[in-house]
């Protein structure tokens, strides 16, 4: 969960004693071959396989100083092209990193071994972004928002950047840390585009309302298949639920049969992992 957010914030809205989560709306359904990718801590997320390997473009709203998750992506599909979109990182964020690791690992070792393995992971990841970012990849500098300007993209704008060459190859991986619920609209508008679904929601204590709404608009066109709570949030006891989630999504046009209710215990022991190591997982409750 990043300081500092690549998109709009959700409009203000006060839950009310009458807000209510839905729950029951948020079980997933069986769903095969599913894999974990990125780090196994904040950054990691529980996707279907056969949609990782059938798109052509993975969206990456909100990378923040780790594309882990989109390096693992092109691991498993190499013919993908990543677009990452974040405002809060750039250029000259790395350039500066890179010196100021450089120095620091210098002076490190005659105090402190520790630091200066510290210090050479930042320079590390800092390099990598300037040789991961790179064509046919790139890094979009602009806040994600339901508009379009000198500052600001919409998801509408990004799908159209994709130049997806088939309907559904759009792989969505977003954590805008709150501007999520401006963007369920244009999302929901290009699905026909979109055959997988990431994202984060955060803030339900205060959101209740506008994320009931936004997973029902959102379960008109995709079922979730996976959904895990980030433990960095507090449980919050009026909902019984955590503050944030991860929730998987897969387009409906993309599912054959019809998959039953999971009945699995959530979070998952063979995929799922804290995301702050040192909290125990939010255990999830559907009813």
């Amino acid at each position: 969960m990043a300081p500092e957010p690549c998109g709009r914030g959700p409009p203000h809205e006060s839950a009310s004693v009458m807000d209510a989560l839905d729950r029951k709306q948020l079980r997933p359904f069986d769903h095969p071959g599913l894999i974990r990718l990125g780090v196994s801590k904040d950054g990691g997320y529980v996707v279907p396989e056969a949609e990782v390997r059938s798109s052509t473009v993975l969206l990456s709203l909100g990378m923040k100083q780790d594309w882990s998750f989109d390096k693992d992506f092109i691991g498993a599909n190499a013919g993908v092209r990543v677009i990452g979109v974040d405002r809060s990182v750039g250029p000259l964020l790395f350039v500066r990193q890179i010196v100021v690791s450089l120095v620091r690992i210098l002076v490190s070792p005659l105090y402190n071994r520790r630091k200066a393995r510290k210090h050479l992971a930042v320079l590390r990841n800092s390099l990598d972004y300037f040789s991961f970012f790179a064509a046919p990849h790139r890094h979009i500098r602009k806040m994600v928002s339901s508009n379009d300007s000198a500052s600001e993209i919409s998801v509408t704008r990004l799908l159209d950047i994709s130049a997806a060459d088939r309907g559904h190859s759009v792989f969505l991986k977003m954590d805008v840390e709150g501007a999520e619920y401006t963007l369920i609209p244009d999302i929901v508008s290009g699905e026909g585009r979109i055959n997988c679904i990431v994202a984060e929601f955060h803030g339900l204590s205060k959101n209740t309302g506008i994320f009931n709404r936004s997973v029902a608009q959102l379960l008109e066109h995709f079922q979730i298949v996976h959904i895990h709570g980030n433990n960095y949030s507090v449980y919050d006891p009026r909902n019984d639920f955590p503050n944030s989630v991860e929730i998987t999504f897969v387009n409906k046009a993309l599912i054959a049969g019809s998959p039953a209710p999971s009945r699995r215990e959530y979070p998952r022991a063979d995929l799922d992992f804290p995301n702050l190591p040192t909290r125990p997982d939010h255990r999830l409750r559907f009813e």
